[in-house]
């Protein structure tokens, strides 16, 4: 009973006392100055002013990216500085090293100090949005969609919107998506500016898809709103379906994902068409295997996998219950492997969809053994629309999304580490101590725990007390 009675009367002198002295010593670290500063396209740069009455002796930048993850990863940077007590400290993220981040991503960060004494401070949480200011950015809203453009007057801008609450709508009828939360879409006057934007982009990129982040990119021409009004249609059913499939376990097939865009913006382009048709007859055509994972690299042939990948898609939607895509959907979701979620949602695995797909286009039957097409070396963002001037070197007015699929830029940043949930309150100090507190606390974790003079104040008293009961346990004993 003692000894419980001592652990309480820790606990009380820990959560009561402790706190009026640590909020008098976090007053003697002060950071000032605390900012970014976006060069754009090239790197963001985070600097502070930081004074303490003891000599600051480490400083540790904290940031990330507010975007759909698995588990909550936080960046570490460790800027230089000649350890005083008053310092100014930068650091910056250079694109150049880890590849770009889409317009319109939200970068968040927080400084933590640490002085000579061994207090910390840590500054509230700050973000500040990656992008380009040269532009005049307008803004038009309406329900899950915030619609940015630069170039065209606000018909124009009230054109893409209704085109894209067209979309969201057709999108809801035909698969059962919704948003999940609010969409941005940013329209760039041309796929060139759209480039320029980011770091090891091809140069043929029309748009972008970042579900985790709910962002779009489109490069629109003026005088070709019809293309990009398809391209909208597009770009709006990766969002969907990449939020919808998001899963830490699996990942959606490329010619899932590409197939469902396309089908999304209905027929419209005879001449991607008529190559699609031309490859089933010369037995050009990939096989489902192949475009899982990725598409060719030359753009030409990557305009012949998003035309296959469309007939593949439209080939599940018109022989079977439209219903089982949101199933195979939710299948890959929760975990299941493509051929996993085929087999249990339709019968067969992707070379069982192969075989019966290709008997209903006419092709000939699958071979095992076909080679793969060269694939993409992992640029930045993934395109997934040509430009409307077409494959190059072939414009065309009316060229088809032929891109490799949407993809995440995740940062590559300096030591990443995963931040720990910690319990504060009594329920924490219950977790260390036990559930019954019949034994004694080494002294060194209750110091941890209380940290500082006050806690040695405290546990002297503690050794006291102990030293005491222990006396007293005795002379009661020698009575007996």
């Amino acid at each position: 009973m003692h000894i419980k009675l001592l652990m309480l009367q820790i606990i009380f002198l820990q959560y009561f006392f402790p706190f009026t002295f640590s909020s008098a010593s976090l007053q003697e670290i002060t950071i000032e100055n605390n900012q970014a500063t976006i060069t754009f396209p090239e790197r963001i740069s985070f600097s502070a002013s930081i004074s303490s009455d003891s000599e600051i002796k480490e400083v540790v930048l904290e940031y990330g990216v507010n975007q759909l993850t698995c588990g909550k990863l936080v960046s570490k940077a460790f800027p230089d500085f000649e350890p005083g007590n008053n310092v100014d400290v930068e650091w910056t993220w250079e694109m150049k090293q880890s590849g770009s981040l889409v317009t319109g991503s939200r970068i968040w960060w927080r400084w933590v100090v640490t002085n000579e004494s061994g207090q910390d401070q840590n500054t509230e949480t700050q973000t500040i949005v990656w992008i380009d200011n040269s532009y005049n950015w307008k803004k038009i809203t309406a329900p899950n969609i915030n619609l940015y453009w630069y170039k065209g007057d606000n018909t124009f801008g009230a054109d893409l919107l209704n085109t894209a609450k067209t979309s969201l709508s057709q999108l809801e009828d035909k698969f059962g998506l919704t948003p999940d939360s609010p969409i941005d879409i940013y329209i760039f006057a041309s796929s060139d500016e759209l480039v320029g934007s980011m770091y090891y982009q091809s140069d043929w990129t029309g748009g972008l898809a970042s579900p985790e982040n709910h962002i779009i990119m489109i490069g629109i021409p003026l005088n070709q709103l019809d293309w990009g009004r398809h391209a909208e249609t597009h770009e709006l059913a990766h969002i969907l379906v990449g939020s919808y499939t998001f899963s830490c376990l699996s990942s959606i097939p490329r010619w899932l994902d590409e197939g469902i865009a396309m089908y999304s913006e209905g027929d419209w382009d005879t001449q991607s068409d008529n190559q699609f048709k031309q490859a089933v007859r010369d037995d050009e055509i990939f096989s489902v295997q192949i475009l899982n994972s990725s598409f060719p690299e030359d753009a030409a042939k990557a305009n012949l996998a998003y035309s296959q990948s469309k007939s593949l898609v439209a080939f599940l939607i018109d022989n079977y219950d439209k219903d089982k895509i949101l199933s195979l959907f939710a299948a890959l979701r929760d975990g299941a492997d493509i051929d996993s979620a085929l087999k249990e949602i339709y019968g067969f695995d992707q070379d069982g969809l192969e075989d019966a797909w290709r008997a209903s286009v006419g092709a000939k039957p699958r071979v095992s053994d076909q080679s793969e097409p060269t694939l993409t070396a992992a640029p930045t963002q993934v395109p997934t629309i040509v430009p409307i001037e077409g494959i190059k070197p072939q414009a065309t007015a009316t060229a088809k999304p032929s891109a490799l699929a949407s993809e995440t830029a995740t940062p590559l940043p300096l030591r990443p580490t995963l931040t720990p949930t910690l319990t504060n309150g009594p329920s924490g100090i219950a977790s260390i101590l036990g559930n019954d507190f019949e034994s004694p606390v080494p002294a060194i974790l209750i110091a941890t725990v209380c940290g500082g003079l006050t806690c040695l104040v405290v546990l002297a008293i503690v050794i006291v007390l102990i030293i005491m009961l222990i006396k007293r346990q005795k002379n009661k004993k020698d009575l007996s």
